[in-house]
């Protein structure tokens, strides 16, 4: 057992020192990738907290990429509630563009 962790611990030992490696560049590459999990009202469809819309457009600053993504109760094996889902998914992402935020959304069943 113990052989079996000194070559786990050689194995993974230049794999630690390239991490320490890379500690010293900078971040002007970096892009922020924000999942927003959006409570929906069940009635208008509409996200219950706008707001949240608002910080993750001003987290992104233009770069990035964001996935709004929504759950509603029902069931896959429904129409009713595919569509339902559906509609849902449009009415989130006319939401998205009204909040000035440009990524993906999706609603899960």
């Amino acid at each position: 057992l113990y052989i079996n962790g000194e070559c786990a611990f050689m194995n993974s030992r230049p794999h630690i020192s390239d991490a320490e490696d890379l500690a010293h560049l900078q971040g002007n590459n970096w892009r922020p990738q924000i999942l927003l999990l959006c409570k929906l009202n069940v009635k208008s469809l509409k996200v219950t907290q706008p707001h949240l819309l608002d910080l993750a457009a001003q987290l992104k600053k233009g770069r990035g990429l964001i996935i709004a993504v929504a759950m509603v109760h029902g069931d896959v094996m429904h129409d009713g509630c595919i569509d339902f889902a559906q509609q849902a998914k449009c009415l989130l992402d006319k939401q998205l563009c009204e909040a000035g935020v440009k990524g993906f959304s999706d609603v899960c069943l």
